[in-house]
């Protein structure tokens, strides 16, 4: 099955979503609100002065103390307007991004509770270009278009009044270009926000390839991919940066539309109260405010393309933000579920089939019973379905028909953290990270104290290497161990599996990838942890299931073999041939052909 994802929003719907995450800060939007209003007043308060200056003082010569007046009113309302201008400032700005942390951690919440089907179908870039890129767009949106946009239009409609007052014929000329202004805008909107899209996609490609070319760069060390991945990143550098050009092309021809249609405005205005003045039906002073006016009204319709695109963007961001937000995340709090807070450990398939698309199942009816304290060996070629077996016990997906019970519970039914507190997990090439020691081991029981960290290292084999570091257990591991070695790392997360104390314990290839001493040490480890635990062991190493209680030989998703070493080498069958094959190319190839 895929992951949940709903279809992209309409432009309204995802701006009224937007709308709803601001009304915890109706009262940052209200001081916004009044300081824009009080701004506009003042703005609109300059040309009626300059309309009396001229009118009042300059034209008749009147008298110096009125002339000085009004120059002290001009320069108040100037004041006045610079300080406003500051407080929507900072209360716009704090607005923004308090939005935006707060939707970063949102989509972070969000994540950390989607299923893991989600994630097989978004790569890691496109989730990062969520969390960073698209919600930096709302809150650009938020901070700066939306105040500005506000502000706007309470001056637009001011002027209107006022315009329309002083002459309606005047007015009617001035607004002619506006149809024209609205066609264009809406005729290239459309065109723009295709190529937004366009820049968004190419920009998490990029994000992508950058992270996978960082996580990787010892492989291309290794190979010498150097210019290869030079090529690689520069091809995809090279679509973001045609997707921008044409992007801001498109938004360009949308300003340069619009600022040409209202300059049209302008003119008519020029000419059509030019000639009232000359006729003596219109004052001069009149005319200079209504031109200062149409100037102002004119200002903001000028950035109605920038407006447009930032808008765009915005709506793109929040359309993107949403379609994460609203994947199923998985049913941590169902309040049918059942709670489990001690389990036996008896772990039951009920002809479970399980397929990650429809129509192609990996597994095909598995049914077998593991008992408490049981440990199930499972072995199988690459691909045979081992991973997704002990991936459906952790209910990292939900079977696709049949059922698995823990203690005679279908986990479905079980509270899912309840489900796995009961289960511990040590991988193949086990995520340790960035921080210390200590802090990757308490990660099994955040609540434990020092002492049962020591315990657990103990137990792990792991407090040897541990204490003989310069920090010991404060020591920084780097990002994910990348200062310890794939022993040590394997050891932590045995201490890790071990401080969890968990009923069920699985082991994914828990000695793979380490060498013979290291091995031994983890094979100890391992003994010790499992012991009195339901244990299944995903062996690559045959030789590390020999004294299971059972081995499953698992092949095109299904169980074929069952049985003690001892009895299935007794058969000659598959799992004969596997140790005989891995006896036969150890020397040459010591991981042998059978992976996870």
């Amino acid at each position: 099955m895929s992951p949940s994802i709903a279809p992209a929003e309409s432009s309204e719907h995802a701006l009224r979503r937007v709308a709803r995450l601001l009304r915890p800060y109706r009262m940052q939007a209200l001081l916004l609100s009044f300081a824009a209003a009080a701004g506009i007043g003042a703005e609109l308060l300059a040309p009626f002065l300059i309309q009396h200056i001229v009118d009042d003082v300059v034209s008749p010569r009147g008298s110096l103390r009125t002339l000085a007046l009004l120059v002290a009113g001009f320069l108040a309302a100037r004041v006045l307007i610079a300080t406003l201008e500051v407080c929507r400032g900072w209360v716009s700005v704090w607005l923004g991004g308090r939005v935006a942390a707060d939707l970063r951690g949102r989509l972070h919440s969000r994540l950390q509770h989607a299923p893991l089907r989600f994630f097989r179908q978004w790569t890691v870039g496109t989730l990062m270009s969520r969390i960073i890129a698209d919600a930096g767009r709302l809150e650009e949106f938020v901070a700066n278009t939306v105040p500005v946009l506000a502000v706007n239009l309470l001056m637009l409609t001011a002027i209107l009044v006022y315009l329309f007052h002083t002459s309606w014929r005047l007015s009617l000329w001035a607004l002619v270009p506006v149809p024209f202004i609205v066609i264009a805008a809406s005729t290239l909107w459309d065109r723009l926000k295709v190529r937004l899209d366009k820049q968004a996609s190419t920009w998490a490609a990029l994000s992508s390839h950058l992270i996978e070319s960082l996580n990787g760069i010892r492989v291309i060390k290794a190979f010498t991919q150097e210019r290869r991945e030079a090529e690689r990143f520069d091809d995809r550098n090279r679509r973001v940066m045609e997707a921008t050009i044409a992007a801001e092309r498109r938004s360009f021809a949308l300003f340069s539309v619009v600022y040409f249609l209202m300059n049209v405005g302008v003119f008519f205005a020029w000419y059509v109260g030019g000639r009232q003045v000359i006729a003596g039906g219109l004052r001069v002073g009149v005319l200079m405010a209504v031109i200062a006016y149409l100037w102002m009204f004119y200002w903001p319709l000028q950035w109605l393309g920038q407006v447009a695109g930032s808008a765009g963007q915005a709506v793109l961001g929040a359309q993107r933000v949403f379609e994460v937000l609203d994947v199923s995340p998985e049913a941590y709090d169902d309040p049918r579920a059942v709670v489990m807070p001690h389990v036996m450990g008896r772990v039951s398939f009920r002809r479970v089939t399980f397929a990650y698309e429809s129509g192609a199942p990996v597994l095909h009816e598995v049914d077998f019973e593991a008992h408490p304290g049981e440990m199930i060996g499972i072995v199988g070629r690459s691909g045979a379905g081992k991973t997704t077996l002990i991936n459906l016990i952790c209910r990292f997906d939900d079977v696709s028909a049949g059922a698995i019970e823990i203690d005679g519970v279908d986990i479905r039914n079980i509270r899912l953290s309840d489900l796995r507190a009961h289960i511990g997990v040590v991988a193949q090439d086990p995520f340790l990270f960035s921080g210390t020691i200590a802090e990757n081991i308490r990660i099994g029981r955040p609540t434990a104290t020092f002492d049962e960290v020591v315990e657990a290292a103990m137990v792990a084999n792991a407090h040897a290497f541990i204490v003989a570091k310069s920090d010991a257990y404060d020591t920084d591991i780097g990002e994910n161990g990348r200062r310890l070695s794939g022993g040590e790392r394997q050891r932590i997360a045995i201490a890790r599996a071990i401080l969890r104390n968990p009923r069920i314990l699985i082991l994914d290839e828990a000695t793979s990838q380490v060498d013979g001493p290291n091995e031994a040490a983890i094979q100890q480890a391992i003994t010790r942890l499992a012991k009195n635990r339901t244990t299944f062991v995903v062996a690559h190493r045959l030789r590390t299931i020999r004294n299971a209680d059972r081995i499953f030989v698992v092949d095109a998703g299904r169980i074929v073999e069952s049985g003690t070493h001892q009895t299935l080498m007794a058969r000659c069958g598959l799992y004969h041939r596997f140790v005989t094959t891995q006896r036969t190319m150890r020397p040459i190839v010591p991981w042998g052909t059978l992976e996870t």
